[in-house]
């Protein structure tokens, strides 16, 4: 067969190639498996925490900073606390760069065992040599900072260091380091911040926890991936552009298994493991959902990469291709739910602050 006919009477044409030559773009990692629980159980064993692992929090941390700064939210917080923060490098470079006073990490994991005392300041020592090393670890952190800055469109065309935090007067060091479930979690904070975890969860009940947390006045700052670009994090390419997005749940059963059923048990819990399996978020949803939990929304970006880290040529290659036709994807999502736009079909990520009223 060469097309599929949706549950709604949508018939979708196959695009011959498309699946072979965006195969290796499928994920091969099961949604239950912590994405750094495999790196712990290595690291645990002695060896040490490479500081290419917390380059691309450096790099996100400094477009996080950019952005509050350029929609003048950016300010000096008393009290912050970094969800999801792995071994904690965002939250204490930020403490370091001088943004918080007192710096709270919380991961489901403890990290604590693989970096080390001393790990973050010896970073940021890293850091002043990484473009100027030709050592392995360098030029592995060289790489893992150059993809990061593309895949957030952050100066992506400009000097290696261009935007990136520069100046660290304080220690960098975390006062806190929380581990189990954020939603365990009862103290307060003048700012809470996130990098790419929330798409995991129900952002529903994450906000509101979020608002708990915050003290009024207090400031959330988050980047995240988003459901709608042509590949995210369920990570599986279809015979067509948007395969998941445009598929009903139902639909997208009877797809998997009927030209894919060795890929669908893992892609299922994938499926449902993001967003908590619940509500595909647009950028209304974040703020819709941000005012129900006297959350108001101060500034947002979408993320729309030259390039990107899933899919190298996307988006400008693909949206030239002719058998990219927005008006038939829009057509197939908008049977599943409305209040999707075609920007959203061009976003990869969003940054979004808001501030609890």
């Amino acid at each position: 067969m060469s097309s599929f006919t949706t549950e709604f009477g949508h018939k979708i044409e196959f695009v011959p190639g498309y699946f072979e030559a965006n195969k290796k773009y499928n994920a091969h990692v099961d949604a239950s498996d912590h994405a750094f629980d495999a790196e712990l159980r290595t690291f645990s064993g002695g060896k040490r925490w490479d500081f290419w692992h917390p380059a691309k929090d450096y790099v996100n941390l400094s477009a996080i900073i950019y952005f509050l700064r350029r929609h003048q939210v950016l300010q000096n917080w008393e009290r912050g606390i970094d969800l999801g923060g792995a071994e904690g490098a965002s939250i204490a470079l930020m403490k370091a760069a001088g943004y918080i006073k007192h710096a709270t990490n919380s991961d489901i994991y403890d990290y604590s065992p693989v970096i080390g005392p001393g790990y973050f300041r010896s970073f940021i020592e890293f850091l002043s040599t990484v473009y100027e090393s030709e050592s392995e670890e360098a030029m592995q952190t060289r790489k893992i900072m150059a993809r990061t800055r593309y895949s957030f469109d952050y100066f992506p065309q400009q000097g290696a260091m261009t935007g990136l935090l520069n100046s660290f007067p304080h220690s960098a060091e975390i006062d806190v380091n929380l581990h189990g479930n954020m939603m365990d979690l009862n103290e307060q904070y003048d700012f809470v911040m996130s990098c790419g975890v929330f798409e995991h969860l129900d952002l529903d009940q994450v906000l509101a926890k979020v608002s708990a947390l915050l003290s009024r006045g207090g400031t959330f700052a988050c980047m995240d991936g988003y459901w709608w670009f042509p590949v995210n994090s369920a990570g599986f390419v279809g015979h067509f552009p948007y395969m998941l997005q445009r598929l009903s749940a139902s639909d997208l059963e009877r797809y998997m298994t009927g030209y894919h059923p060795e890929a669908w048990p893992a892609l299922r819990k994938r499926y449902s493991h993001i967003n908590g399996g619940k509500l595909r978020p647009t950028i209304s949803d974040w703020i819709a959902l941000g005012h129900k939990h006297c959350l108001r929304t101060v500034a947002v970006e979408r993320i729309m990469p030259a390039r990107h880290h899933r899919i190298p040529e996307v988006p400008a290659k693909l949206f030239r291709q002719p058998y990219f036709d927005p008006s038939e994807v829009l057509r197939d999502i908008a049977a599943i739910r409305d209040g999707v736009v075609i920007e959203d079909l061009m976003t990869s990520a969003l940054r979004i602050a808001m501030v609890k009223i």
